[in-house]
């Protein structure tokens, strides 16, 4: 498959187009997480924007206070690597998703950052294990797209 330009795209963007063109829940597109890594790493190589989206996003705002986070629709924990250094030394991350499959590279993201996490599966009583004013902070990046 090529791209823009006559770019090559490598094998594990033709196995996540596949991926996507096949599946009907948000959550299936992560069945190759590897894939979607590495099609990601290939968009960011090749886009002309040489802006990282998370730099833009977490530009000039103050989380060092934040210690409690949650993070729905966490996926692999790619905003995550991009909270490095920004967040308390002590936070927590708390990410929620629906694909299970997730849960390994999350964990490893949340460690690589400096930080202690958890993820947790999303179900239909996710948000009654907390009481309300649990987290300094909410993210949900990748999600609201889906709903």
């Amino acid at each position: 498959m090529t791209g823009p330009h006559g770019s090559r795209f490598p094998p594990e963007a033709n196995t996540l187009v596949k991926t996507l063109k096949n599946q009907s829940r948000p959550a299936d597109v992560f069945v190759d997480i590897d894939a979607h890594i590495a099609s990601g790493r290939f968009i960011r190589d090749h886009s002309h924007n040489r802006q990282d989206i998370r730099d833009f996003t977490f530009h000039g705002v103050d989380l060092s206070e934040c210690r409690d986070v949650l993070d729905l629709g966490c996926s692999y924990g790619f905003f995550i690597r991009g909270l490095a250094g920004k967040l308390h030394p002590d936070a927590h991350i708390n990410g929620v998703d629906l694909w299970k499959g997730c849960e390994n590279h999350y964990v490893k993201a949340c460690i690589d950052s400096g930080y202690t996490g958890q993820f947790c599966l999303s179900d239909d009583v996710f948000c009654k294990r907390y009481p309300d004013q649990s987290f300094d902070n909410i993210f949900m990046s990748h999600l609201l797209h889906h709903v």
